[in-house]
């Protein structure tokens, strides 16, 4: 129910985008803050609902797996399917139509492929998967809180680019085990930075945004840092001749 909610939100956000032609980021800004109204409703008008009398997909698997490692199991298979279906899908026709449109919204129009199709088919499908990501989360924590999701925007940006630092860019594999993998580096960072008490809880969405932004510098800094040794063997040659 939680996915199709989300595709139903992607529906909305590719509706203000390619039909009402808003931004990009400003229809999913608009999107967001209806959805805050939206989850207020589902929860019955209150800010936070408890969910510890109430079945889970982990409570009913704990009777499968065990309670000690049950969580990271059900999660663990969740997002390999997930990915499994992502690269499958994004290896399809439809699925190189949407990668490509990311890539050159223009040359895709011009290949007589309708770029407002396959954005909101990537829109759906991305906010389907958020959709389970915050069910997960709900149940995970038994209880649901409408201001959960605050700040998931730099987390989420934080772990593709620490995933790019780690992996590259390359196959489609490659970027969703870097998507992955850097989801779980950027946990472990925080994890840390907290338990070695280097940050406190009010100072952690500044060091989300530090870590967001080395992350983002890094190509930068690895390039003016290669730059200036093959400036420095340069005049090192010149001077030797």
């Amino acid at each position: 129910m939680a996915m199709i909610a989300g595709v139903l939100a992607g529906g909305v956000t590719a509706v203000l985008q390619t039909k009402l032609r808003v931004q990009p980021i400003l229809a999913g800004i608009i999107t967001m803050t209806a959805l805050y109204s939206i989850n207020l409703m589902v929860m019955g008008n209150k800010p936070n609902l408890p969910l510890l009398k109430s079945n889970t997909v982990f409570s009913i698997t704990e009777k499968f797996l065990g309670a000690k490692f049950n969580k990271m199991i059900v999660i663990v298979i969740v997002v390999i399917i997930i990915s499994i279906l992502l690269i499958l899908f994004l290896k399809t026709q439809l699925g190189l139509s949407i990668r490509a449109t990311g890539d050159n919204k223009a040359m895709v129009a011009a290949s007589s492929i309708n770029p407002a199709f396959t954005v909101t088919v990537g829109l759906c499908i991305a906010n389907s998967i958020v959709a389970l990501a915050g069910a997960l989360l709900a149940q995970y924590q038994r209880f649901s809180a409408n201001d959960v999701g605050t700040g998931m925007v730099v987390i989420g940006l934080a772990s593709l680019i620490i995933g790019e630092v780690v992996f590259g860019r390359g196959s489609v594999k490659r970027c969703i085990m870097g998507a992955i993998i850097g989801a779980i580096l950027y946990r472990i960072i925080i994890a840390f930075a907290m338990t070695s008490n280097i940050v406190s809880a009010s100072n952690l969405k500044l060091f989300s945004a530090i870590i967001v932004a080395a992350a983002i510098s890094y190509p930068a800094i690895k390039s003016a840092i290669a730059f200036k040794k093959l400036r420095r063997v340069g005049n090192n040659n010149v001077k030797t001749k």
